[in-house]
């Protein structure tokens, strides 16, 4: 995670040629700028909603085989998972879902996971490539709402309204597993009963992704390590509950949605710039939550397995400008992908042309937009990647001829991310360390 990017062997030196070919982008994705010397923070209204977060990622450097992840799922849950074999043997991960009691039906929705991996920022690609293709191929049983429509929503409804994304479950052609009471399936594979499988993840590996899933009554999940040879329920039975490392983030949350309503149309001249920041080290945002294994109250620092939805109007009166939407990784190296919803979907790379862009004063441009072509009304989706830093900055431009300037912006002075700055606070509060 972005606690340890630099122990984890440097991976942001490997770099792809052709990484835009993955996703279809334009030519003039991926062109680089500096950050703009100014640019005004669009005014924004955030709300949470969405499935129940499960985080299983401490350890995230696990070191010998037990027990990663131990809770309840009842009802809309996402599971994400990232953990990385620092042992010297070839072991296997699987994930376990059974009912508490009485027998439960699981359907599943999003899925996306990578393939276990030794380049850190790949896996995480992957697992949101595929992530985000799954939300595409069920778009039509997605919600899109624009300002206007929840300001309405929420007036009809309370306050405590949030957008629900879920309809998928809508969708019969998805698949469903009934579990009686003293079965199981296999998370991974979704295959039922089976007690020998799982992922086999060789040393140095990550195996990293998430999976959103509905569950009709409790369904117990565990995060499994072990010998690949080891029959997964009985090793449940007997294994040791691994303990979080340095950095506790493991955790049930609630609300694994975060929407960003941009109140008002973007409206930018030429030279102009508008932008976004997501996930500054003090962030109020970041969810809070409890360890069920440990009873440790934690915080999701970096909002991992967090679905950011930036919902935005283009400005109608702009006629055929093109608007460039760009992003710039404040934090460091950042590695992912993500999904353009207007008038069609985009699957985007973040990077677009590369494999990872860590360049903190500059920005790259994801794609470009106009009214006519791509419609007034605009969503972009993200995640933060595993193995990538934050804050994350988008910027609207209508780009003009650019001097290479030092760069300036309305946060100059805050700490430009790495959460690790707000878990050190966290932790000193904690422990009733000075700081």
């Amino acid at each position: 995670m972005i606690f340890n990017m630099i122990r984890h062997k440097g991976c942001a030196f490997f770099a792809w040629l052709g990484v835009a070919g993955l996703f279809g982008h334009p030519a003039f994705a991926g062109e680089v700028h500096p950050v703009p010397e100014t640019y005004d923070e669009v005014e924004v209204e955030t709300v949470t909603g969405g499935p129940r977060l499960l985080f299983s990622d401490s350890p995230e450097s696990v070191y010998e085989k037990g027990i990663l992840f131990r809770g309840v799922a009842d009802g809309d849950t996402r599971l994400f998972l990232h953990h990385l074999n620092e042992t010297k043997e070839t072991l296997k991960i699987a994930v376990l879902l059974r009912p508490v009691s009485e027998g439960t039906f699981i359907t599943w929705g999003l899925r996306g996971i990578g393939a276990p991996n030794r380049n850190y920022f790949e896996a995480a690609r992957e697992s949101q490539r595929h992530y985000f293709e799954g939300y595409v191929k069920n778009r039509s049983f997605m919600m899109r709402l624009d300002y206007k429509t929840y300001r309405h929503e929420r007036h009809s409804a309370g306050n405590q309204y949030a957008p629900d994304y879920y309809n998928i479950y809508a969708n019969r052609s998805l698949a469903v597993t009934h579990l009686n009471p003293g079965e199981f399936v296999e998370g991974l594979s979704l295959a039922k009963n089976s007690r020998f499988l799982g992922t086999r993840v060789r040393p140095q590996e990550l195996l990293t992704g998430m999976f959103d899933f509905r569950t009709r009554g409790p369904v117990e999940v565990l995060v499994l390590i072990m010998d690949p040879k080891d029959d997964a329920v009985a090793f449940a039975g007997a294994a040791k509950e691994l303990p979080m490392d340095e950095h506790p983030l493991r955790g049930i949350y609630e609300h694994g949605d975060l929407t960003y309503f941009v109140k008002k149309p973007v409206q930018v001249l030429p030279g102009q710039t508008a932008g976004l920041t997501m996930g500054v080290s003090d962030d109020p945002l970041f969810l809070k939550g409890k360890d069920p294994m440990s009873g440790t109250e934690t915080v999701d620092y970096g909002n991992y397995g967090v679905i950011y939805h930036v919902v935005y109007d283009l400005d109608p009166s702009a006629g055929d400008e093109p608007l460039s939407l760009s992003y710039n990784p404040w934090g460091g190296n950042f590695a992912g992908t993500g999904l353009i919803a207007g008038r069609e979907e985009k699957i985007v790379g973040i990077p677009p042309a590369r494999e990872v862009f860590g360049e903190q004063d500059k920005r790259e441009t994801i794609l470009k937009l106009t009214p006519s072509q791509d419609g007034i009304r605009q969503e972009f989706l993200w995640s933060p990647p595993g193995a990538s830093n934050l804050p994350l900055r988008i910027f609207w431009t209508k780009d003009v001829s650019e001097r290479n300037v030092p760069v300036k912006s309305s946060r100059d002075g805050e700490e430009p991310g790495r959460m690790r700055a707000a878990f050190e606070r966290f932790k000193a509060e904690r422990d009733g360390v000075p700081m």
